[in-house]
């Protein structure tokens, strides 16, 4: 009997910034350094916090990148 066995586990990193509103981490991007490169520069970063009760969209070109592994 052959099964498939999917990953439960993601291992990758992830940049996220925190929502200005509840401080969730909104993760935009996977971090290809594996945390090990510095953190990237983007013209304009405008982003929407996934929290069900949240929603709020905001310009974070300013904001400080984090790195984030789920």
């Amino acid at each position: 009997m052959n099964r498939f066995h999917s990953p439960k586990t993601d291992n990758r990193r992830y940049l996220a910034v925190s929502c200005e509103m509840c401080g969730s981490p909104i993760l935009f991007a996977v971090d290809r350094t594996e945390g090990d490169g510095e953190n990237p520069r983007a013209a304009k970063l405008v982003l929407t916090c996934a929290g069900d009760t949240c929603r709020h969209r905001g310009d974070y070109t300013a904001a400080a990148v984090l790195r984030y592994q789920k």
